[in-house]
């Protein structure tokens, strides 16, 4: 009897870590309205089981209905994605180069209070590097002027020589 019921929770354990979408990442990060975080994809992070499968980090905020927030999450090294999850845990936002340039941006009208997760993510298995994520309350639009584009690969260049990052030297050029 002792082994058998060993042996159910462990089959059950294996039937539910192996379900699809179920993803095994670190736990998440809280970001806060105005702050702006660095974090780095590494060869050999686990990757997503569904698509976009790349690699992937959990963000979390508190939002309450009806606010407007933007998500913008970038990089000069690989093709940033994100998704929002409400908290209920039903994805309502995703996003890929809505915001220019391989980066991407979410902006939404929140349904409920609670705790939302964000999920950054590469958008396949070879994405990984540096990337930037940032919450703002209020609905922004990308700047999409020629200027900006200027700006956006001035900056690229100038942050891949200082990291010397061939992957960056490659993607912004």
């Amino acid at each position: 009897m002792r082994w058998s019921w060993k042996l159910f929770s462990f089959g059950l354990f294996l039937v539910i870590w192996a379900a699809p979408g179920y993803d095994r990442f670190p736990s998440e990060r809280m970001i806060h309205l105005g702050e702006r975080h660095e974090s780095t994809f590494r060869p050999g992070d686990p990757i997503r089981r569904v698509p976009p499968r790349g690699p992937a980090h959990r963000w979390a905020f508190d939002g309450r209905p009806g606010q407007q927030i933007t998500i913008t999450a970038g990089s000069y090294e690989f093709d940033a994605y994100l998704l929002l999850i409400d908290p209920r845990g039903e994805q309502i936002a995703w996003s890929d180069d809505s915001d220019g340039f391989f980066n991407a941006r979410v902006r939404a009208t929140l349904p409920a209070a609670g705790r939302y997760t964000v999920i950054v993510c590469g958008v396949n298995a070879d994405q990984y590097g540096t990337y930037w994520l940032s919450l703002e309350e209020g609905d922004h639009e990308a700047d999409w002027s020629g200027e900006a584009a200027s700006i956006y690969y001035r900056r690229g260049i100038e942050w891949a020589e200082r990291r010397k990052s061939r992957r960056a030297l490659s993607w912004v050029n």
